[in-house]
């Protein structure tokens, strides 16, 4: 699987069939390959509802604290540390980050004082200050997350792996590795 590439077919399958049927589907059912926040948005959007398994980040390793031990504060758009230290949004406000950064990420820092200060400073942020990350498309990744426990999401799951199996067989019998 080329995990870029698979929304990628999704968007023009899903436009196809709006141009030349005129409908568009409910509902989506995908792995985990489609799970990037970008797509997800872009389905909530199109009035379809996503029952796709987030890509899972790979923080937190070692005695680093995980970004999910930080808690974000919609309101005032920043983070708090385990240590109760406030990461500020990096750039101005009317929107220009530092960086320029086009892959739809924000940085957050805390101050240079307050991080120096931390006890935990040494693991959390070994080389300096820790900063956190977030996509412009967590509030669709949040909502993808909620979805996830339901019934609904559940039984789409098992449809899903079903057909899934049927394609694995195929591929591995008769040799369609891409």
């Amino acid at each position: 699987a080329r995990t870029a590439e698979e929304p990628i077919a999704a968007y023009r399958m899903i436009d196809r069939i709006r141009e030349r049927h005129g409908v568009v589907p409910r509902m989506l059912a995908a792995d985990t390959g489609y799970g990037s926040g970008h797509f997800l948005a872009w389905l909530e959007r199109q009035g379809i509802e996503a029952h796709i398994p987030l890509i899972a980040s790979r923080d937190g390793t070692g005695k680093r604290p995980p970004k999910a031990a930080f808690a974000y504060d919609t309101a005032s758009d920043t983070y708090t540390c385990p240590h109760g230290k406030t990461l500020r949004r990096a750039g101005s406000k009317m929107g220009q980050f530092k960086g320029g950064s086009k892959s739809g990420l924000v940085s957050y820092y805390p101050s240079r004082r307050e991080c120096g200060a931390c006890p935990i400073q040494s693991d959390c942020a070994p080389s300096g200050i820790r900063t956190v990350q977030r996509s412009i498309h967590e509030p669709a990744r949040d909502r993808a997350r909620e979805k996830a426990g339901t019934d609904a999401f559940l039984a789409s799951t098992r449809l899903r792996r079903r057909v899934e199996r049927v394609f694995a067989c195929i591929k591995h019998h008769d040799d369609l590795n891409r």
